[in-house]
């Protein structure tokens, strides 16, 4: 190729007579060996020679006005197409082909450094995208008119963002160029020339594919430029054009780090750069945050490990200048991610350029000025080499070849006498940016190996690979269940499809110590996880609720608690799950309330319209019950004291509503059974009897019947509060209200016994105090009555045999764990009959509740300490066992799961570490519950009574 500039020469005679000085013979004999393309260019048309070696022009840069004028030239020496014709587009990728060789001959030639060249190509990109635009816009508005902004009665506005290296105005030879297309204004086009108006989504649509179009279509003269718009909001699956206001929300709510990242450069380009400044400025806080995310370090490792690995390849990782170990992309993400943390506070750092921002960092004291001008040194001489790479034939390349001839011919373009003195200064260069990158970074040398790496969670999320760390960590979480993988996917993966977004990875990475905490714990874990992954689904988009996870620690711990314990709070919360942050702040958890919080509570709800009404008690009554089954979870209340709290519960709706109702105020409301203990489950029912006086018995029936509607109604699950109204006089075929003098004469004389036993745990919840004495006054002599029947005892506890009979299981009696032999029936049964026995002499030792009737008796020593004492420690294991049921299912459960797994569920829920070790304990408790029980009873019940049910 020496006799390159003689042979053009001949095909030329004008080149021919300028005699060109023998230096620019060197320099284009060098230019032809270092830019085969761009020398086939100048054999097509030599006198393209004379333009590169003008004197007034080599030896400086273009700059706008520059290629401003050398565009008119090329288009006035061609007859001026107009715009719209396929000509003026064409003309336009010939003018960017020869204007990038100049770019090219500028550095070759050592008339141009790297700094300059990039700043050249990226004015020269700028300005064919510009072109492009008037392009495409006069083609749209040829057709639809203009798109206008009816809000402002004024044209709608459009923007190109530039991204990556276009937006750093640090261009390659041979880059892409990353865009975002924003628009701003809703409305219509206006003034269409086919008549045919558009709305402006679709304008900026059409337009925005036009200019696509216009920079990527090849001819003879090659293309403008490909184009990536992958970093758009949404990334590939987004709208091509984005909406001002939809940009604002993707990166204020589901944008990634790399996102951040990307953005650092953003600048605007083409259209309407006000609206681009806008954006830009709308994201400040997101492009510079005051306090940047604490995985943003390990998130640009992982996303530069990934790159290495699945672009670059091992093979290329030390001859890639870009993306391998020690390139441009360590300088760049080093450099971005100090502007990242920094640059909230230090407005300098503000800069798009990747130079400035290290320059930047030595000012305020952040890198050594020594460390700065290295990094700066190695990126320009990175950059030197990438152009000459490029420049060969316009191939979009980093690798450095590996064949030694090609080697070496890249090495002596640059100035290099022997390669292996260019190899030396390489790994160099590599070796330095490396060590500057690993002070900021995580080192490789763990990769895929700790747990909580980024890297390896995004290979398990985004292409289900999973490394032996991770496998043996979901061994432990889900005691080796075959769908572990795919239920953690499910917690992090959207389930209607998007995207996964690293965010996710980031705030689940943030999770993994929360989720070791608690996924060992529960008994669950695979249903729990799925139902964690259900509510999240409606609780807000997956990265909001992982980064509400990630920023309350306690948050998805309680969570998994929650739905692993009780299926029937995973329901209310999938449908309201507005209600659990409320329910979980601290101070509501660590305090029982009292009669009159609650009353506040309901009190400040006297506005909420009567259609409404219903559905606000519901979401009332069921935020209270998650509070109190998170409490109890929690251990802030242990079973007697969530009881406690969901009967107070029931004591102030109930009171609040007959408030509201008309006639309310006259009528007495008394609890019985677990009600009237004061010691509610989920699930139960609320024995009620409704009392007044007997002129107001009939009228009150419709406020009662009011009363039901309202508490009884459904939403969607079981009713709010169900009550049962069976145990008042003459059970269902007597009225809904009795008159007290009327209830009175009953229970005195056609009252069956079991009914008068049953008053033994009356408790008046609410109602006129003169109606609430009277029956209190009545209840001894209720009880009298009762314990002077002959048999009474022998009678009530054949009724407890036979209550025990009906409900047995084939398998075993003990399954039965309230109505079974030794069951809680037992403990109860066996208080009442001794209540009754003892009422005449002691009636003191009367008391609703269960635990404190037996602390009476034995106060008043009808019963030995002892045998009470060690009874009830039995009897609280059945109290756990039917507690937990019902808070599991919110049902009146009686007996033991049917089902293996959720009998294995119970036994973990309780401690044991098998099913078989809960069995035999709770067989010995109930076993051990039912011989007190006998001994307690003996003398006071018939021995053939008590034979009976052995």
């Amino acid at each position: 190729m020496g006799d390159f500039l003689e042979r053009l020469c001949t095909l030329d005679a004008d080149l021919a007579r300028e005699r060109l000085t023998p230096e620019a013979a060197t320099r284009l004999a060098r230019f032809a060996v270092a830019c085969p393309l761009y020398a086939r260019t100048l054999e097509r048309h030599p006198a393209l020679i004379l333009d590169l070696e003008r004197s007034s022009e080599i030896a400086r840069p273009f700059g706008f006005h520059d290629l401003l004028q050398t565009w008119r030239a090329l288009r006035d020496g061609s007859g001026s197409p107009a715009r719209t014709d396929p000509a003026y587009a064409s003309l336009l990728r010939t003018f960017r082909h020869r204007m990038t060789m100049r770019i090219a001959y500028r550095e070759v030639a050592g008339f141009g450094a790297p700094a300059e060249a990039v700043v050249e190509t990226t004015r020269l990109a700028e300005f064919c995208l510009r072109e492009c635009w008037f392009i495409a816009r006069n083609v749209c508005a040829a057709r639809w008119g203009t798109p206008w902004d009816r809000a402002l009665d004024a044209p709608a506005r459009f923007c190109v963002v530039a991204l990556g290296k276009l937006g750093g105005e640090e261009l390659n030879f041979s880059s892409d160029i990353d865009l975002v297309f924003v628009r701003d204004g809703e409305g219509a086009t206006r003034e269409a020339p086919s008549g045919t108006s558009v709305a402006n989504t679709v304008f900026f649509h059409r337009l925005a594919e036009t200019m696509v179009r216009l920079l990527g279509t090849r001819d003879h003269a090659g293309f403008l430029y490909r184009t990536d718009l992958r970093l758009r909001p949404g990334g590939e699956t987004g709208p091509l054009v984005t909406s001002l206001e939809a940009a604002e929300t993707h990166y204020a709510t589901a944008a990634s780090a790399w996102e951040r990242l990307a953005l650092i450069k953003a600048r605007p380009v083409v259209g309407d750069l006000d609206l681009g400044a806008e954006l830009l400025e709308s994201l400040q806080s997101f492009r510079y945050p005051r306090h940047p995310p604490p995985t943003l370090a390990a998130e640009i490792a992982a996303m530069k490990r990934r790159t290495e690995r699945e672009i670059v390849g091992a093979g290329a990782l030390e001859r890639d200048v870009k993306s391998g170990r020690g390139g441009i992309r360590e300088i760049e993400f080093f450099t971005q991610a100090r502007q990242v943390v920094h640059a909230g506070r230090f407005p300098f750092l503000q800069t798009h350029s990747t130079v400035e921002g290290i320059e930047q960092l030595v000012r305020y004291g952040l890198l050594p000025a020594q460390t700065a001008a290295d990094l700066v040194e190695c990126y320009w001489e990175y950059r030197r080499i990438e152009h000459r790479l490029q420049m060969a034939e316009e191939r979009r390349t980093h690798e450095i070849p590996a064949d030694d001839s090609e080697r070496a011919a890249l090495a002596r373009s640059l100035g290099w006498e022997r390669v292996s003195d260019f190899d030396e200064a390489l790994a160099r260069r590599r070796a330095l940016v490396r060590s500057v990158y690993a002070t900021l970074f995580p080192s490789d040398e763990h990769e895929g190996g700790a747990l909580d790496t980024l890297e390896a969670w995004w290979e398990f999320f985004a292409f289900a690979r999973s490394c032996d760390a991770l496998d043996s960590l979901l061994r432990r979480w889900f005691r080796g269940d075959a769908r572990a993988a795919d239920t953690v996917r499910m917690l992090v993966v959207e389930s209607d499809g998007r995207a996964l977004l690293i965010d996710h990875v980031r705030h689940f990475v943030d999770l993994v110590p929360q989720l070791d905490r608690v996924l060992p714990r529960i008994a669950r874990p695979i249903e729990t996880l799925v139902r964690v992954a259900s509510f999240a689904d409606r609780y807000a988009s997956r990265s909001q609720f992982l980064a509400a996870c990630a920023l309350n620690r306690d948050f998805l711990f309680v969570l998994a608690l929650l739905f692993d314990r009780s299926r029937f709070i995973h329901q209310v919360l999938v449908r309201h799950p507005e209600i659990l942050e409320e329910v979980l702040r601290p101070e509501n958890l660590r305090k029982r309330k009292d009669a009159d919080a609650r009353r506040r509570e309901l009190a400040a709800h006297e506005g909420v319209p009567a259609d409404s009404f219903n559905a606000w008690l519901r979401l009332y009554v069921r935020a209270e019950q998650i509070r109190i089954a998170v409490g109890h979870l929690l251990g802030f209340l242990n079973e007697d004291e969530a009881g406690a709290e969901l009967a107070a519960l029931a004591d102030a709706v109930i009171t609040d509503l007959l408030r509201r109702l008309p006639g309310g105020d006259r009528i007495l409301v008394v609890a019985l059974g677990k009600a009237g203990g004061g010691r509610l489950t989920f699930g139960s029912d609320l024995d009620l009897l409704f009392l007044t006086d007997e002129a107001d018995a009939s009228a009150s029936a419709s406020t009662i019947r009011a009363l039901h509607k309202r508490i009884a109604s459904r939403d969607g699950l079981d009713p709010v509060l169900p009550f049962d109204l069976r145990l008042r006089p003459y059970g269902d075929a007597g009225p809904l209200v009795a008159g007290i003098e009327s209830a009175k004469r009953y229970y005195l004389g056609e009252a069956d016994t079991w009914e008068r036993q049953a008053l033994l745990r009356s408790r008046v919840v609410t109602g006129p105090p003169e109606l609430a004495s009277r029956w209190c006054e009545n209840l001894p002599l209720f009880w009298r009555a009762a314990a002077t029947q002959p048999g009474f005892a022998d009678e009530i506890w054949r009724m407890r045999h036979r209550i025990a009979r009906e409900h047995a299981r084939s398998e075993s009696p003990f399954h039965a764990f309230k109505t079974g032999p030794g069951g809680l029936l037992d403990v109860e049964f066996a208080l009442q009959i001794l209540q009754l026995a003892s009422v005449v002499e002691r009636p003191e030792s009367i008391a609703a509740d269960t635990a404190e009737g037996w602390r009476r008796l034995v106060e008043a020593g009808v019963v030995p300490h002892h045998t009470v004492d060690a009874m009830l420690q039995d009897a609280r294991h059945l109290r756990r066992v039917e507690f937990t049921l019902r808070l599991d299912s919110n049902r009146p459960d009686t007996c033991l799961p049917a089902s293996e797994q959720e009998a294995a569920a119970l036994a973990g829920w309780l401690g044991f570490a098998t099913y078989a070790e809960f069995w035999h304990e709770h067989c010995s408790r109930m076993h051990d519950v039912r011989t007190h029980v006998r001994a307690l009873l003996a003398g006071t019940v018939s021995s053939t009574a008590l034979e009976a049910d052995r």
